[in-house]
């Protein structure tokens, strides 16, 4: 899901947040080892930071996207291209 410009949602239901920070790790990655080239064969290299959480038991779905929004924002400060789960 779009949340913003260049923001998107990945809703993991049953996970852990060992696992889904591994799965977010795992995209990052991907992402970041991917380099595309453009006309002037200058390489263009793409990152990604991620911010992953856990929903505690009857907490609102806005107050579950502020935290992660919060700590995507702490990725970012960290130099970017990483994650950051709390």
């Amino acid at each position: 899901m779009s949340l913003g410009g260049e923001e998107f949602i990945i809703i993991l239901p049953i996970c852990s947040l060992e696992d889904a920070t591994s799965k977010a790790e795992s995209v990052r990655r991907e992402i970041a080892d991917k380099s595309t080239v453009d006309g002037r064969v200058q390489p263009i290299y793409i990152t990604a930071s991620f911010g992953v959480t856990l929903n505690a038991t009857g907490e609102y779905f806005s107050d579950l996207i502020s935290r992660a929004d919060k700590l995507l924002y702490q990725a970012k400060a960290s130099g970017r291209n990483c994650v950051i789960a709390k």
